[in-house]
Parts: C-alpha cells; structure tokens; sequence
C-alpha cells in the first residue's frame, strides 16, 4: 500500500469515531486515495456470547459494509491491533500519508479532545486531523496559518498539495494587530509605527507563499492579513473550509511538546477538521525551494 496515497483513519465506536471515518472516507474518495480502517483493542470475541467476532472486528466489519454504501469506489483495507493505543497509531501512522482521528467530550469539563486523540497529535510522524464529532458542511477551501518557521513551511507544503490534490482553493492566513505591536515595543524592541509593522508582516507573508505559488501555479491563493488576535483569525477564515492547516512549533523530536499553543486550542475547540503537521529536526537542513521542486505542484 504506497504510503503517500493512504489515509489511515482510527475508528473506536464513537460518535466521534464515526465522524472521522465518514470525513477520512470523504477526502481518500475525492483525492483518489485509499483508506486504512483501524482499531485497536479488542480484539478477542466476549466468551459466551453468540458471536464469534471480537468488537474490534465487528467495528471493522461495519465500517467496511458503511463505506460500500456511501463510498462505492473507495478501496478500503482494515487493521486490527492489540496493545497501547497511542503507540500502535503512531507506529502504523508510517503507513499513511495523512491520520485522521475523531474529537469527542472527554472526561475533563470544557476539553474535547481525548487524551489518545491528543497523544497521536502530539507525536505521529505524519500529519494528522483532527475531526469534531458530527455532521458539517463545507466549502472547497483549505485555510492555513501562515508562519515564517520551519513549521510554517511544512504547513504551507502539506496545504499546497492538498489544495493540488482536490482542486481547492488555498487562504493564507497571518495574523497582525495592535496588541502585537504594542507588546513588542514594551519588551524594548525597535520602535515602529503600526502601519510599518503591518506593511512588514505583509511582506512576510508574500515572501513565505512566494515559492509555493510558484510550485503550484494551479492553485488560487486568497490571502488574509488580518488585525484580529490569531486563534480568532483562523476560526473565521476555517468556519466553512474543507480543513485548516496547521504547523508545529517545535521539531518531531524536540524534548519539549512540539504543539504550539494555536495548535492546541484549535486541535481541542474548532470546528473544522485541524491537520497539525510535524517537521524534521536541525539536521534536516532542507531549504523551502529545494521542497518545492521535490513536490511540484499539478
């Protein structure tokens, strides 16, 4: 199964479960991929009980009869693991080109986002959504937060080919506001009207989206620089989008949580689904355009 065109979805009977299975199914159908169905667990049938099947397979089973009905042409192939759940999906996570996970209430008030959800999220090796439990429409858009990092760059890679891929159209969010400046100056950086400040995130922004619309012309880019605080920015912008993109602060193998705060909240309240994408450490000293032309666009 060629790892780039697979999506690798983690199914637990959940309503949230489901919900990422239908999306998971939805984006390999419409981008000519497969789909890999997995649960862990469960897997030896109850003694005594007149079905021979553990849960696990009668998940699996069922979710394979569901994607013949809404997803005739999908081929879809199934997994069924014992063991630690967040370690078996982050190990078979290498088989995918992207992980899809459900977000539903957890144990803790005000959190959504379970702790396996949030553990895969945090460690898988490749890019990994998330998707809130229950029905959402959606436009043909995929929004991304725009960063000037290494992190940013794997984003804005993940976003280009994605939006390649369906036919989407790309908004490219960066955020700037008064309070930024007005924090700057207080920490004692150089001082600079706001309009100046503006017209240099600007500039950021145009120079980071510059050798990704060259790599893929077919691509229409809205761009948003907006004046409003960041995670509100992305909210907006994704209310109705297909997916938002996301990087991470800090390399895969960082001793410290590679999630950024942004990432965080988004992964835990939007609404829209949330690919946060990883990035190598300093070792891989790989520049943007030599990324570009490894992934040229279509």
């Amino acid at each position: 199964m060629a790892v780039q065109q697979t999506i690798l979805v983690g199914i637990d009977g959940s309503r949230a479960g489901w919900s990422a299975l239908q999306w998971a199914a939805g984006e390999a159908d419409l981008t000519g991929r497969r789909l890999l169905v997995v649960h862990v667990g469960d897997v030896e049938a109850v003694p005594g009980t007149v079905d021979t099947r553990s849960y696990g397979r009668e998940l699996l089973d069922e979710a394979v009869a569901t994607m013949a009905t809404t997803h005739p042409r999908l081929v879809v192939q199934t997994e069924l693991v014992g063991g630690d759940p967040t370690d078996q999906l982050v190990q078979l996570a290498e088989r995918a080109g992207l992980v899809v996970l459900g977000r539903g209430r957890s144990g803790i008030p005000g959190l959504l986002l379970g702790s396996v959800a949030f553990r895969v999220l945090a460690h898988a090796p490749k890019p990994t959504a998330v998707v809130a439990a229950g029905e959402r429409s959606c436009g043909n858009q995929i929004v991304v937060g725009v960063s000037d990092s290494t992190g940013g760059a794997a984003a804005l890679r993940f976003a280009f080919e994605e939006a390649a891929r369906r036919g989407a159209e790309l908004v490219a969010v960066r955020s700037w506001s008064e309070r930024d400046w007005q924090l700057a100056a207080g920490a004692g950086l150089p001082l600079s009207s706001p309009e100046l400040w503006e017209s240099q995130e600007r500039s950021v922004l145009n120079q980071c989206l510059a050798p990704w619309q060259a790599g893929f012309p077919a691509v229409p880019v809205r761009v948003e620089l907006t004046g409003v605080a960041t995670e509100l920015a992305l909210e907006q912008a994704a209310e109705n989008a297909a997916m938002l993109v996301l990087g991470c602060r800090r390399s895969d193998d960082s001793r410290l949580p590679r999630l950024g705060p942004i990432a965080s909240w988004a992964a835990h309240h939007f609404r829209c689904p949330v690919v946060v994408v990883g990035h190598p450490g300093r070792t891989d000293d790989t520049s943007t355009d030599e990324l570009v032309a490894a992934h040229p666009g279509v």
